[in-house]
């Protein structure tokens, strides 16, 4: 029985020591810790823990790099200049192109189109022309034919 009462009270002075350790409730601790004959055993099963104090890490002083320097807003204003004037060529060469390829598909429909409204406008005028001069004319010319074929008789 002696063996299970040095086994208890071991596990009491350790549950005490980890409830101080861990910050949990305060509960009196011996200034001393006792003094317990245990009979020595070979496996031990009870991990064997010592009061040591670790002091918490120094931390290294924080390094703060200087801010980058502020760009004057010329030098920003002159350098989106250059960028721009530099992409002028290329966007220039674009614009060509692709006006081109526009005038390659699209003005030859667009000239056929107004070539046929021409064409149109030109035979309704040729038309009402020849109505309005020609055709009484021609109406002349073969009123007088056939005036001339009635005489002949």
């Amino acid at each position: 029985m002696a063996e299970n009462d040095n086994l208890i009270e071991k596990a009491n002075t350790l549950m005490r020591r980890r409830v101080f350790v861990a910050g949990g409730a305060r509960s009196p601790v011996p200034t001393t810790p006792p003094v317990v004959e245990t009979p020595a055993v070979e496996n031990e099963d009870l991990p064997v823990l010592t009061e040591v104090f670790v002091p918490p890490p120094e931390m290294p002083p924080i390094e703060v790099e200087p801010p980058e320097p502020v760009i004057p807003q010329e030098t920003i204003d002159a350098r989106a200049v250059e960028l721009l004037q530099a992409q002028l060529p290329f966007q220039r060469q674009a614009l060509a192109d692709e006006l081109a390829a526009w005038l390659d598909n699209e003005l030859p429909q667009v000239v056929t189109r107004v070539l046929d409204g021409v064409t149109d406008q030109i035979i309704g005028q040729v038309t009402e022309a020849a109505r309005a001069a020609l055709l009484p004319r021609l109406q002349d010319v073969l009123e007088a034919d056939t005036i001339s074929l009635g005489e002949d008789d």
